[in-house]
């Protein structure tokens, strides 16, 4: 769901802390996904956080 107003919506209730980069493949294809995350008026970390440590703490890796 590459869709801004969802997004913005979901980071305001839930935070950073709680959102993990995924792609719902094969219903979903990662065209344009990886750019909709870089392109986000979010701060670098919260990139960081969504796009691989919430998955990294997670699955402590």
């Amino acid at each position: 769901m590459l869709n801004l107003p969802h997004f913005e919506f979901v980071h305001k209730v839930v935070g950073a802390d709680r959102i993990i980069y995924a792609i719902d493949y094969p219903y979903l294809t990662m065209t344009g996904a990886r750019t909709f995350l870089e392109q986000l008026n979010i701060s670098q970390e919260d990139k960081e956080k969504i796009a691989y440590r919430n998955a990294e703490d997670l699955l402590r890796l």
